[in-house]
């Protein structure tokens, strides 16, 4: 992570020892939230989740034949997907705080419902949605300027 960050992020810029002492500082979060976490599986399927509604969007930018598709419409994408996720949650719990647990999939894999499945369809969908929006805005903000 030091290398990483010293060489990719800082250029070699910034001294070796406040890049160290900055990961020594990430490391106290992450473990506290390793070690609140029910088990490893709820962190994989949030993981999941994550991918689901960027990787479409993502690949859509990686073909040459949208070229005008940028990482403005991937980030877009990507979080519009996971609000989809909470969006589809509140509906079909009809709970917003329903809705917002199906997003950390606190009932795990096997819930006994659709509401798992429903997160994992509506995650891409919702992504190329929010991409597709995201696209049309930066294109028309374009012309306007």
């Amino acid at each position: 992570m030091v290398s990483t960050a010293s060489n990719d992020i800082f250029r070699n810029r910034l001294n070796i020892w406040f890049i160290r002492g900055a990961i020594v500082a990430l490391i106290f979060p992450v473990v506290v939230i390793a070690l609140k976490a029910p088990s490893i599986l709820q962190i994989y399927l949030i993981c999941d989740l994550v991918s689901a509604s960027t990787i479409p969007v993502l690949v859509i930018g990686l073909s040459d034949r949208f070229y005008m598709w940028r990482g403005f419409e991937v980030v877009v994408g990507g979080l519009g997907g996971i609000l989809t996720v909470f969006i589809f949650g509140t509906i079909y719990y009809g709970n917003a705080e329903a809705g917002g647990k199906l997003i950390l999939l606190q009932d795990g894999l096997y819930a006994n419902d659709w509401s798992v499945f429903g997160a994992f369809v509506a995650a891409p969908v919702g992504g190329v949605l929010w991409g597709i929006g995201g696209f049309v805005t930066r294109v028309s903000a374009q012309k306007i300027y």
